[in-house]
């Protein structure tokens, strides 16, 4: 999903930057395609402040003393509000924190955030609490998120290939030997990890340690799965297109009025993407019908994820798109679209969305 999201946005900035720009546009343009989240000094006087807001509380009454404590991000994070960052700093329901390490690439779980710093080190924040939690290719880094969960590729460190899942929840690492070293993980829902293992497309359930090949269908692309519905484009005999398709079995229902998927709504009935390049859209699942998406107001929108399975979230952005500042917006499912966040920087000013793979690929 998160290679085709990039790649529309190249699109748009291809055909939408006047021709004596810099076209990097929104994202540089990428060498793959799949059917593709500063210092403090601390003198004497302050600490002492500190130690004493530290004893203080323990005077006062408990309703007073929980007034006081700190407000975690469970709450955000549970209800799936939109997030995006810069630098060390996470953004999200109207706060931010430090995560403690430049957030190269990342994706949004039901617990926080898990991303890849730019060495390809893993990390895991819930917004009071960073840890590491693997590693993954520090150039070309892809993070799949459900859930509390999140999937990626583990590759080097003398080890072979292998795929890896983290619960954010329980903290629990599960991982499965690739059998190929060109091996990366394409989707995550809820305990099955779909990958590209040579040519090969398995499924691994974290349920019942299984591997389940797929088949080998030649040029195959999975965009998204969730609820056991497939996302994929599968090319045609004669040109080489692709074609894309939805179903719980590979090229079950085609849709032909349909571009490209960015984002399967949770129950996977609906996919958010694109009727034609550039032009937004959503399509129903089991019949492939498509209803196109309208926001006044901007030159290019974008859908790229789901708050639930009635509401998506998109980039909003005006001319010129490569330095107007981003708006970051939830829509209803045949309904409008409202700001979440107004101006949450450029494509040149480097904030990073929860894509799950770096904005300079």
């Amino acid at each position: 999903m998160t290679e085709l999201l990039k790649d529309t946005m190249d699109q748009a900035a291809d055909s939408l930057l006047a021709p004596d720009l810099d076209v990097q546009a929104m994202v540089r343009e990428g060498d793959r395609r799949v059917g593709r989240r500063r210092t403090a000094v601390v003198g004497a006087g302050v600490a002492a402040a500190v130690v004493a807001a530290i004893a203080v509380p323990s005077l006062l009454p408990q309703d007073q003393q929980r007034a006081t404590e700190p407000v975690g991000f469970a709450a955000v994070f549970e209800a799936h509000q939109p997030s995006w960052a810069t630098g060390s700093e996470v953004h999200v329901g109207g706060r931010s924190f430090d995560a403690g390490h430049q957030v190269f690439a990342y994706v949004q779980t039901t617990e926080g955030v898990v991303f890849s710093d730019p060495s390809g080190q893993v990390w895991a924040s819930n917004g009071t609490q960073t840890v590491g939690v693997g590693r993954t290719d520090a150039e070309h880094p892809r993070l799949e998120a459900d859930g509390s969960r999140v999937a990626w590729t583990t590759y080097g460190d003398g080890r072979p290939t292998e795929f890896t899942v983290y619960d954010q929840a329980t903290g629990e690492v599960d991982g499965l030997a690739a059998q190929t070293g060109d091996a990366e993980v394409l989707a995550l829902d809820g305990t099955d990890v779909y990958a590209r293992d040579g040519r090969e497309i398995v499924r691994w359930s974290l349920a019942t340690g299984t591997r389940t090949s797929l088949g080998r269908p030649t040029g195959i692309e999975i965009e998204d799965v969730k609820a056991g519905v497939i996302a994929h484009q599968l090319p045609h005999a004669d040109d080489g297109a692709t074609s894309p398709y939805f179903g719980r079995e590979l090229g079950e229902t085609l849709a032909p009025d349909f571009y490209q998927t960015l984002a399967l709504s949770p129950d996977g009935t609906t996919a958010l993407g694109e009727s034609e390049a550039d032009v937004p859209a959503l399509a129903d699942t089991a019949t492939g019908a498509v209803t196109p998406i309208t926001v006044p107001g901007y030159g290019f929108f974008v859908g790229f994820g789901w708050v639930d399975d009635d509401t998506y979230v998109g980039l909003g952005v005006n001319e010129p798109y490569q330095t107007t500042p981003l708006d970051l917006l939830e829509c209803e499912v045949g309904g409008t679209c409202t700001v979440t966040a107004e101006a949450i920087g450029s494509a040149a000013s480097g904030v990073v969305l929860p894509f799950g793979q770096s904005m300079d690929d």
